[in-house]
């Protein structure tokens, strides 16, 4: 009896290992896909005067991607290499990021009163030896200041011009690329843009059966294509979903993990889900009608074919809400209840951008968009049979 407790407590704990829902990925090993993206950062790295900036929607895992680009590039590189992570916020400087860079590679830094400037970066990497430096910048777009585009734009140009053996990876959104070349155009040929979409089927696969695999518990292929579906490209609902019908297969003392496992990983979700979560929805769709309009809009949002910075148009938001309403729906009849989705009385859920009549919209958190589509599923307006074929075409 104890020992069957046991071997179902270990279970438990591998997965908890195998899936990380919660934090990137920091190794190469537990990385699975984007062997493209790995590729070009690969290139990146060995070429001189290159770096690159990584952008995309929230969630799609560019730092995940920036992490591990030192464990792939170590079988490869003939010296040492050292890699440093800095994670931005509204109020960094441009001192803060290099003070801490610095530190992380064992670098000499400056004394504490004296200025930190490009000039000084530069002149400082140039007496690295035998070292392959990869510096990270991470959220990028959370500076408020607009001086630090400037100054990355000088350091990026600089360290170009002088061949240092140093790779910048900045990560952040799209506006960051514009506003950095729009600094320094000249540095738009050693800037290396990376556009990150949302990851396919078939890599957020590979994570669902790597990781079930390293728990010692085995999975149905149905069961993996439903994980993905509900996912939306998104990892962190890969790991989260994964982890979570691992441990309904595990109540069940099953090891197998089937698609009715996978069924009560979708409700474990919706019941666990963060407060800030819970608390955008049911703002978002709050309504004194027994008919909420506004939830059966913002689900055929969630529905909408997207680009690949997760943007859609009111046009795309149409035929998904005719399935949902049953019967042929024109524009006007939803294009209020999308224009409220995208004010602050309603978080606002949506981001909204473009003039009018050619508005774009997308979710302002990504992770709520495959929430959106649960709460779905859980209220029976709509099946993962409508979630693969709207998500999936075109």
């Amino acid at each position: 009896m104890i020992e069957e407790l046991l071997k179902w407590q270990d279970l438990e704990f591998k997965l908890s290992e195998a899936f990380s829902p919660a934090t990137a990925i920091s190794r190469g090993a537990s990385f699975h896909g984007r062997r493209d993206i790995i590729r070009r950062l690969i290139d990146v790295a060995f070429q001189a005067g290159q770096h690159a900036i990584i952008y995309g929607e929230r969630g799609v895992g560019k730092t995940s991607s920036a992490n591990v680009i030192s464990d792939f590039l170590r079988p490869l590189a003939p010296g040492d290499i050292v890699s440093a992570r800095f994670n931005c916020h509204r109020e960094t400087s441009y001192r803060q990021i290099w003070e801490s860079l610095f530190e992380k590679a064992e670098l000499p830094t400056k004394g504490e009163f004296e200025p930190f400037t490009v000039n000084h970066v530069v002149n400082s990497l140039r007496n690295v030896n035998d070292k392959m430096l990869i510096f990270i910048i991470d959220e990028f777009d959370r500076i408020e200041d607009p001086d630090i585009d400037i100054m990355i734009a000088d350091t990026v140009k600089a360290l170009s011009d002088f061949d240092i053996d140093t790779t910048l990876i900045l990560v952040g959104v799209a506006d960051d690329v514009d506003d950095l070349i729009s600094e320094h155009q000249s540095i738009d040929r050693c800037l290396v843009q990376i556009p990150l979409s949302r990851m396919p089927s078939e890599d957020l696969a590979q994570i669902v059966k790597h990781g079930i695999s390293e728990a010692g518990m085995d999975i149905s292929e149905e069961a993996v294509s439903e994980i993905c579906t509900v996912s939306l490209g998104l990892p962190h609902y890969v790991h989260s979903l994964s982890i979570a019908a691992g441990r309904a297969a595990i109540e069940e003392q099953c090891e197998r993990v089937d698609t009715a496992h996978v069924q009560a990983a979708i409700e474990a979700s919706i019941r666990e889900s963060g407060r800030s979560i819970l608390r955008q929805f049911d703002l978002a769709t709050a309504s004194p009608r027994r008919e909420n309009l506004y939830f059966k809009v913002l689900l055929a949002c969630a529905l909408a074919r997207t680009d690949d910075l997760g943007f859609f148009r009111a046009s795309d938001v149409r035929e998904p809400y005719s399935h949902i309403m049953a019967k042929e729906m024109k524009i006007p009849s939803f294009g209020r209840h999308l224009h409220g989705l995208s004010e602050e009385d309603r978080g606002p859920i949506l981001q909204r951008s473009g003039k009018s009549h050619q508005y774009r919209y997308r979710f302002f958190n990504p992770l709520m968009q495959p929430y959106v589509l649960m709460r779905g599923m859980q209220s029976g307006v709509v099946t993962l049979d409508n979630i693969t074929r709207f998500t999936e075409q075109g």
